[in-house]
């Protein structure tokens, strides 16, 4: 669109060049319809140039044509002149110039461009002395009215257009910083998962390192591999180029389960994923990522742990427990980690309610969500 009326900028500068030093009379009124025109024309195509010595010297130039009119023109010529007609249509091309140059100063420019815009309307309300250079005061000052009020359309247009440019900004930017918020949170859901993973497998090899070091190798292979696959994944969902992503949900938890480095217990009870939304079974899958991440970054390798999946009617229950040994640094309960400030986000947004804490000698994490 803004190339579109470069384009048409351009193309009435040429014609106004063109036009300007031979097609009727006067020619201080030619003259300053084309500065008029030059000047809305550079506006347009060189928005980094100064643009209030632009204005004040179109606005002068047009100023004092008007002026020169008024004081030089007689009755005679505005109403039974050959040119009198060409006096119309080089005024017009001022007004329009210098409408066009209000649009582009109130769009683009800083405060000191807007007021010089507002200042545009001097010459727009001079335009009564220049076609009616003998008439009454009251039929100057209608038409200078009349020329006024085109003015400040085009400055109260370029406000518009400059209140919708900030807010495209706005929501650009508000996308951005949700995509940023998404993939924060994909890299601390998922991927850190599997990196707490590789963290305990290695600690794990200081003990049974020499007795199997193939498996451990091989599980420390199989985790990394997980990481750059969820790594890719959220990659892709920043690029956003139309590839399918896959949406994690209840079918993935025995996968996940399995994959933990230490041995979890799992328990589910669910009559039929189906019947689950995906943002209930997304955010439960997220529950269960942190939690697991967290039981591989504060537990030891030797702590049971217990994950139970139940659905009853109308609501989804999670459990994620894990014992807490003399070694154990459990996170902290009220939600100032960022993991679970996060969940308990997620939960809240659904209107489900979580739970974290020492439970009966064990660390838990409990979660309820509705189902409808």
């Amino acid at each position: 669109m803004l190339t579109g009326v470069k384009r048409l900028a351009a193309l009435a500068a040429g014609i106004v060049t063109v036009l300007a030093p031979w097609y009727g009379q006067p020619t201080p009124l030619r003259l300053t319809a084309w500065v008029s025109v030059l000047a809305a024309t550079l506006a347009i195509w060189a928005p980094r140039l100064p643009r209030v010595p632009l204005a004040a010297l179109a606005a002068v130039v047009s100023l004092g044509g008007s002026l020169w009119a008024w004081r030089w023109l007689g009755y005679d010529f505005v109403d039974d002149g050959n040119d009198s007609s060409k006096l119309l249509l080089w005024t017009t091309i001022d007004v329009g110039a210098l409408t066009t140059l209000a649009v582009a100063l109130s769009r683009g420019a800083g405060r000191a461009g807007r007021l010089t815009g507002v200042l545009l309307l001097l010459p727009g309300s001079a335009v009564g002395f220049r076609l009616l250079p003998d008439a009454a005061v009251g039929e100057q000052l209608f038409l200078g009215a009349l020329g006024a009020s085109t003015v400040l359309a085009g400055a109260l247009l370029g406000r518009y257009l400059r209140g919708l440019d900030e807010l495209r900004a706005t929501v650009v930017e508000q996308a951005r910083s949700e995509q940023r918020r998404q993939l924060a949170a994909d890299l601390h859901d998922y991927v850190a998962h599997d990196i707490a993973g590789i963290a305990v497998l290695a600690q794990s090899a200081r003990v049974v390192g020499a007795s199997d070091p193939g498996a451990l190798v091989a599980q420390v292979e199989q985790a990394a591999a997980r990481a750059l696959r969820r790594l890719d994944r959220s990659i892709r969902l920043m690029r956003d180029d139309g590839h399918p992503t896959h949406q994690y949900g209840l079918a993935d938890v025995p996968d996940l389960v399995d994959a933990h480095p230490i041995r979890v217990e799992l328990t589910m009870a669910v009559a039929g994923h189906g019947d689950i939304s995906a943002a209930v079974q997304a955010t439960a899958y997220r529950v269960i990522v942190e939690a697991l991440t967290n039981v591989a970054r504060h537990a030891r390798t030797a702590v049971a742990v217990r994950v139970s999946v139940t659905q009853r009617e109308g609501h989804l229950d999670l459990v994620v427990a894990n014992e807490l040994t003399a070694g154990a640094t459990p996170p902290r309960a009220e939600g100032q980690g960022t993991g679970l400030a996060s969940l308990r986000a997620r939960v809240d947004a659904l209107d489900g309610t979580m739970r974290a804490g020492r439970e009966q000698g064990s660390w838990q994490v409990r979660v309820t969500l509705p189902l409808h």
